[in-house]
């Protein structure tokens, strides 16, 4: 056998084997970078003069908020615009017995995950969740807006709850 028919037959196998994958099972874990370990935090120690965090990309902030959505359980998309717009996308399908207010839950879920990403230095100056729920022929749009400091502040228990929520611009919308 050739190099060059071994090279094919090894091409082929990887396909195969990315087609039997659930559909976007494993894509996510390629692009996402190794966590950062800051070895002085880690044992205890300084290991020199501190620098501060360098900010991380808009493709691998877009990569990590997707994965987190995932593990939040929250099915849906992330994007991170140029100006600093972080757009958090959900879709949901409520169980029969399910009101409004599990979809709504939602957004203090997604709210999370864009409170981690800032954790993980990730720049953004606005938040902006989408919660679409459908059910049956009919469906609503919840729609939550906050800054990044608002939400930040939130984080360090600088604002209460009450008061993070009075920072945060609702809609809702039905279908």
């Amino acid at each position: 056998m050739t190099l060059r028919q071994k090279l094919i037959i090894g091409i082929v196998l990887a396909l195969a084997g990315l087609a039997l994958r659930p559909f976007g099972a494993g894509i996510l874990s390629l692009f996402t970078p190794a966590p950062r370990v800051d070895v002085s935090t880690e044992f205890g120690q300084t290991a020199g003069p501190k620098r501060p965090a360098e900010a991380l990309s808009q493709e691998t902030c877009r990569w990590a908020a997707a994965q987190m959505l995932a593990q939040a359980g929250l099915g849906g998309t992330a994007t991170l615009n140029p100006d600093g717009l972080l757009c958090l996308n959900v879709t949901y399908i409520p169980l029969p017995d399910e009101t409004s207010d599990a979809a709504a839950q939602l957004v203090w879920g997604a709210f999370d995950v864009a409170l981690a990403l800032q954790q993980r230095n990730c720049e953004f100056t606005q938040i902006e969740v989408v919660i679409l729920t459908r059910c049956d022929q009919s469906g609503a749009r919840i729609e939550a807006s906050v800054g990044a400091a608002d939400l930040a502040a939130f984080g360090a228990g600088e604002l209460s709850e009450d008061e993070f929520i009075e920072c945060v611009m609702y809609t809702t919308l039905s279908q």
